[in-house]
């Protein structure tokens, strides 16, 4: 893949901690192949430190910008790596709850894999979306008005936004590229 996105800025959003750093790199990498220009942003500043298999990995990446200042006409897409407690410090911020429901008003592309489709049950944009994700989501996925796709990776357009989501780690090859294609 390479210039299908020249230029878009693509917004990551991610907790200080806890966020999985096979989804981070890897989809980061995917944007960066494909001409885009990630940004990774976070309800705190400074930096955050990914984890492997729940374990700090000891990587630090430091953050270009905070939710609580960004607006989604600045950027393409959203993506929302997994990573247990990162999902679940950001499902708890109303920043995050705002920032995620102008990218779906303004119709721009959302992709979410692993736990990260949790986060957007908190912004209430699920209904009448259907999607995939970690498996021990899924009845909380269907209470908040969505249907779950038991697939590796799942594009729904309903509702007038692209969501693209991917069941778990193992699905990344496929997830990058689906999610490359939706943010052309």
């Amino acid at each position: 893949m390479a210039n299908e996105i020249n230029g878009k800025r693509i917004a990551f959003l991610v907790a200080p901690n806890g966020v999985d750093h096979h989804e981070l790199v890897i989809l980061w990498e995917a944007v960066k192949d494909a001409g885009g220009k990630p940004m990774l942003l976070s309800t705190a500043g400074g930096s955050i430190m990914t984890v492997r298999s729940g374990e700090k990995a000891g990587e630090i990446f430091l953050v270009d910008g905070l939710v609580g200042s960004l607006k989604a006409t600045n950027f393409s897409a959203l993506v929302l790596p997994g990573g247990a407690d990162h999902v679940q410090t950001l499902r708890g911020s109303s920043e995050t709850n705002r920032i995620i429901t102008e990218f779906v008003s303004a119709g721009k592309p959302v992709a979410a894999i692993s736990q990260g489709p949790a986060i957007l049950i908190n912004a209430g944009v699920l209904a009448g979306k259907t999607l995939t994700g970690w498996p021990g989501m899924a009845d909380d996925v269907l209470d908040a008005g969505a249907e779950w796709a038991d697939k590796d990776v799942h594009f729904c357009a309903n509702n007038n936004w692209m969501l693209i989501t991917g069941r778990s780690t193992q699905a990344l090859p496929k997830f990058t590229e689906a999610m490359v294609r939706a943010f052309i």
